[in-house]
């Protein structure tokens, strides 16, 4: 799964630039995130897990950062 932290407008800047921050070796060029998952058998399952794992990684960062 990819995930464009720049264009997501409804996260607040300092969330997107911590997550480019503590992130840089999974950002590709485009400033994509690259999540990937292997946990199940399905596409459907392995997508699940890729959005969990996005989930955990902007509440880390929140924490971090702050909300703001």
């Amino acid at each position: 799964m990819r995930f464009n932290v720049m264009a997501a407008g409804w996260l607040p800047l300092r969330i997107r630039e911590g997550i480019l921050q503590m992130e840089k070796n999974r950002i590709n060029k485009d400033g994509e995130i690259v999540i990937s998952s292997t946990k199940s058998r399905t596409q459907k399952g392995n997508i699940e897990d890729a959005l969990g794992k996005l989930q955990v990684l902007y509440i880390a960062r929140a924490f971090l950062y702050g909300n703001n």
